[in-house]
């Protein structure tokens, strides 16, 4: 009876998670990211416990939308996301947000105080996300999830 009532509210709590877009994290970060090259990423667990960087939101697919801390240049700080799964060495990765020329945005854009990256529903399939970038509450460039 215990390991019924066991399956029964884990497969209430899976469903429900899975049908929330993004949420707020307030996880753990994973200890090791590396960026696409290898290399150490800019936000891992280390860095978010000494304030290097923060993690903003999680999507359903476990990604999580993260942002460094002012630097010199980047007054507001740069935003990138990490894909926490389906690695098969168990290796987070980590993404910088780069502009996009089809989106008319530069590095200095993405770096302004008003600037916030969202997981925002994918119009054609509501249970994907899309990695949203605003300024001052206008969209200034969308990722699809899924085309």
């Amino acid at each position: 009876m215990k390991k019924l009532t066991f399956c029964l509210l884990l497969t209430l709590m899976s469903g429900s998670l899975s049908l929330r877009a993004a949420e707020p994290f307030t996880g753990f970060l994973p200890a090791l990211v590396q960026d696409k090259t290898g290399k150490p990423f800019w936000c891992n667990a280390h860095l978010k416990l000494n304030r290097k960087c923060i993690a903003t939101e999680i999507s359903n697919l476990s990604m999580v939308i993260v942002r460094s801390q002012p630097f010199g240049e980047c007054e507001a700080g740069m935003w990138g996301w990490i894909a926490t799964a389906g690695s098969p060495q168990k290796i987070a990765v980590g993404y910088t947000i780069t502009p996009d020329e089809k989106f008319n945005i530069s590095m200095k854009d993405m770096c302004r105080p008003g600037t916030i990256v969202k997981f925002q529903p994918n119009k054609k399939y509501k249970s994907e996300d899309d990695l949203v970038g605003f300024y001052n509450g206008k969209e200034i460039f969308r990722y699809l999830g899924r085309k």
